[in-house]
Protein backbone atom coordinates (compact mmCIF):
# COMPACT_ATOMS: atom_id res chain seq x y z
CA UNK A 1 0.00 0.00 0.00
CA UNK A 2 1.51 3.40 -1.03
CA UNK A 3 1.58 6.28 1.94
CA UNK A 4 -2.39 7.89 3.08
CA UNK A 5 -3.44 10.01 0.32
CA UNK A 6 -4.41 14.11 1.56
CA UNK A 7 -7.73 13.37 0.05
CA UNK A 8 -8.20 9.63 1.09
CA UNK A 9 -11.05 10.83 3.60
CA UNK A 10 -13.27 12.65 0.26
CA UNK A 11 -12.85 8.86 -1.63
CA UNK A 12 -17.03 10.35 -2.98
CA UNK A 13 -15.21 13.65 -4.17
CA UNK A 14 -12.35 11.71 -5.79
CA UNK A 15 -14.31 8.94 -7.58
CA UNK A 16 -15.08 11.51 -10.43
CA UNK A 17 -10.60 12.43 -10.30
CA UNK A 18 -10.01 8.20 -10.05
CA UNK A 19 -12.26 8.12 -13.71
CA UNK A 20 -9.83 10.77 -14.68
CA UNK A 21 -6.68 9.06 -13.37
CA UNK A 22 -5.74 12.34 -11.08
CA UNK A 23 -6.30 9.96 -7.80
CA UNK A 24 -6.82 6.84 -8.88
CA UNK A 25 -3.73 5.27 -8.22
CA UNK A 26 -3.49 6.39 -5.43
CA UNK A 27 -6.59 4.85 -3.91
CA UNK A 28 -6.16 1.91 -6.20
CA UNK A 29 -3.46 1.14 -3.69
Amino acid sequence: MKLPHPCRSLQVGNAKNDASGVDGPNFAS
